[in-house]
């Protein structure tokens, strides 16, 4: 008799979506990590004009080499430096599939994307949070950070920060690389958010060492989230292998939306982006001054489309879902007591009616 195969305890679907799936009809979204916004004009346009003039078949595993190049012209790489990924999720998932192994050490700052975790434990790496703490406002300490690098196959860290929305300055960013470059630890580092900075663009971390992987994309910045399109970049020799696990995985990025990228690049794309950016950023705004006088008490984001709040009355999140708005509580992202993640990545008719019900709801408990 056949039994059946054994399923990897650790993999199962995060509590972000558990939550999502189980929210009520009619529910306000400010929950899942997507930028709800429609699709730009100018990038719908740039779709048709692909269906129409190209063999979508598939491309170079690594990426159709005018898309590399322009990819690479983003960073000041050469374009063997790139692979073109099906969004950043599978790059994440590529690299450290390609470097990972049966009981590597995996430092992971906390709170974070829960993702992280999930895929350090499918190659069968060890992971090991690094707790940032609420007193010291979720600061990166580089130096305490720096005693546990030694032996650490690789760090990996999201900057900015998901659910966080706060950013290491330059300071950081450059001690973090040599760091890792003195121990020979990898690092991993998810930018998919640094395009939607809200006071100035952040330092990215692939211009400091050679022992560095960048993740990106466009789900965020151009809101193409369905289009599944986004990229690892670094050194061509470390590119390499997470190229050849590309391969396996997917064997290459989808050829439209491959297409639609290069336009994104391009200079009028680009200002598709900026117009994106400023529209999440008076978004942000306006969640910020929304949740004055609630019990939520934000943290100062450096970039969009998330708020980290601490909850001032207990089961924040399930008592919001009873006023019919959805929103992630901390221990989604590995961090235990009263905190929330917002997101204003939504039109901004939601994003009102969304305050608007918080508010009636709390001021209605404080009535009662």
């Amino acid at each position: 008799m056949t039994t059946p195969a054994t399923r990897m305890n650790h993999v199962r679907r995060s509590l972000i979506r558990r939550i999502v799936d189980a929210a009520p009809s009619g529910s306000v979204h400010l929950g899942l990590g997507e930028i709800r916004l429609p699709l730009h004009p100018l990038l719908r346009q740039a779709a048709e004009r692909a269906l129409a003039a190209a063999d979508l078949f598939y491309t170079p595993n690594a990426g159709l080499p005018q898309l590399r190049s322009a990819i690479a012209a983003r960073y000041g790489l050469d374009a063997e430096g790139v692979c073109v990924t099906v969004g950043a999720a599978e790059g994440l998932y590529a690299a450290l599939t390609a470097y990972i192994g049966p009981g590597d050490r995996v430092l992971l700052p906390t709170p974070a994307y829960p993702a992280y975790e999930t895929i350090i434990c499918m190659a069968g790496g060890m992971c090991e949070p690094f707790p940032l703490l609420p007193d010291d406002a979720f600061r990166l300490d580089t130096d305490v950070l720096a005693q546990r690098l030694p032996g650490a196959k690789a760090l990996v860290l999201c900057n900015p920060s998901n659910p966080l929305s706060t950013r290491l300055d330059s300071v950081a960013v450059q001690r973090l690389a040599a760091l890792c470059e003195q121990h020979g630890v990898l690092l991993l580092a998810d930018e998919i958010y640094r395009d939607l900075w809200l006071h100035s663009v952040g330092e990215s971390f692939i211009a400091h060492g050679g022992n560095v992987l960048v993740v990106g994309g466009l789900s965020k910045s151009h809101a193409l989230t369905g289009w599944r399109l986004g990229w690892v970049v670094g050194t061509p020799e470390l590119v390499a292998p997470v190229i050849d696990a590309h391969q396996y995985i997917c064997t290459c990025a989808p050829a439209l939306s491959q297409r639609v990228a290069l336009f994104a690049l391009s200079e009028e794309g680009r200002a598709v982006g900026e117009e994106i950016r400023r529209r999440l950023a008076l978004n942000m705004d306006m969640l910020l001054e929304g949740l004055r006088g609630l019990p939520l008490e934000p943290l100062p984001p450096d970039a969009s489309p998330y708020v980290w709040c601490r909850a001032l009355i207990p089961n924040a999140h399930a008592r919001l879902l009873e006023a019919g708005v959805i929103t992630i509580p901390g221990d989604a992202f590995g961090m235990a007591g009263d905190w929330l993640r917002i997101s204003c990545g939504v039109p901004e008719a939601d994003l009102r009616e969304g305050l608007r019900r918080m508010a009636h709801f709390f001021e209605k408990k404080v009535k009662t």
